[in-house]
């Protein structure tokens, strides 16, 4: 042993090194032990809007709820969602709806690009395909009034800034899911059934269109030249008059959006919007084809047309990037050509 490293120095730094390594793993365990707590505190705020009993909970099973909710922060957003939900929760009769009495007149440029985008339309939104049908009425009604209730809720909070009304003609009022249900066909339907049942609805004119170009194998199959634009086009006065319905892309409730309600209906282990566990719906996009085209971008290998959207973006900002083609997770190129199996994206 070296003459300088006596037994009373090792002690010494070793009581200091162990010092230090307490202090850094204190406050790194206090940075977590906060961000539980924050949760936990969030989660209960979500319970009580959802009217679920956490008060039974034990503090072990709590902290477990949290880190498996994967959210760390209770963020102004938040709770200005749940206070919104639990506006429309509290609402007689469950229609739901907001207060807006004490509104002013926003400031020209506050207004959200969905106002503007849909100010034209008597309706916009989506349609929406049951391919579920294991829940009983009551928590599908249920599951209905939530999807209501969060894009409401998100479209309200986007719509008003400080205090002030940004969306003067209640453009957000006009959103719509139209809901389409048929045990006998679309029970366990796969995403291509849907596809071929929304794409013969669309050509059927069952959907407001204001023209076709190409076809679904190629290109642009609807575009809106009056979108937002105010007064009819002589064609639109015709009888062509385009709501703002998405016509290349309808949404679905499979058994995946089921088994992310279901946790959502149980509490476990969704707390707030825009978390890992947020309940979707699955996007069909209508244009897709197995045989004719493929998106060639890093993250779309093996793409087959569909992908779950969650409630908390679904018509604030998914329903814009439908219009301009970018439904596809906003990805930066497309071509189009024959599908080849062996390509391999890195």
């Amino acid at each position: 042993m070296a003459s300088w490293l006596t037994p009373r120095r090792l002690l010494v730094y070793g009581a200091y090194f162990w010092g230090a390594f307490s202090l850094i793993l204190g406050l790194f365990i206090s940075k977590h032990a906060w961000s539980i707590h924050k949760t936990v505190r969030l989660i209960e705020k979500s319970w009580d809007a959802r009217g679920h009993n956490y008060s039974d909970w034990g503090w072990t099973d709590k902290a477990l709820h949290a880190v498996f909710a994967g959210h760390e922060d209770t963020s102004d957003y938040d709770k200005l969602f749940w206070t919104k939900y639990k506006e429309l929760n509290g609402t007689e009769n469950g229609e739901g709806s907001f207060d807006r009495s004490n509104l002013t007149t926003c400031k020209p440029g506050y207004e959200p690009e969905w106002v503007n985008a849909n100010a034209g339309y008597e309706k916009w939104g989506f349609v929406l395909y049951r391919a579920d049908y294991e829940d009983d009425d009551d928590t599908w009604a249920a599951n209905l009034r939530h999807i209501n209730y969060t894009i409401r809720a998100h479209l309200e909070i986007e719509a008003t800034h400080d205090g002030a009304e940004c969306d003067p003609s209640h453009v957000r009022d006009r959103a719509v899911l139209e809901v389409i249900e048929d045990r006998e066909t679309l029970h366990n339907a796969t995403v291509d059934t849907v596809r071929e049942l929304w794409r013969k609805r669309v050509d059927d004119g069952l959907v407001d269109a204001s023209m076709k170009i190409g076809g679904w194998n190629y290109g642009w199959h609807r575009i809106n030249l009056n979108r937002g634009k105010g007064e009819p086009t002589t064609w639109a006065k015709a009888g062509a008059m385009p709501n703002g319905l998405g016509l290349t892309v309808c949404l679905m409730y499979d058994a995946n959006a089921q088994l992310m309600f279901s946790l959502y209906n149980s509490g476990l282990p969704a707390t707030g919007p825009r978390d890992p566990w947020e309940p979707f719906l699955v996007a069909v996009d209508g244009m897709f084809s197995h045989e004719r085209y493929m998106y060639l971008t890093s993250w779309a290998h093996e793409y087959h047309g569909s992908y779950g959207v969650a409630l908390s973006i679904l018509f604030n900002d998914f329903h814009g990037r439908v219009f301009l083609r970018e439904m596809e997770r906003q990805a930066p190129r497309l071509f189009m050509g024959k599908s080849n199996s062996d390509l391999k994206l890195r």
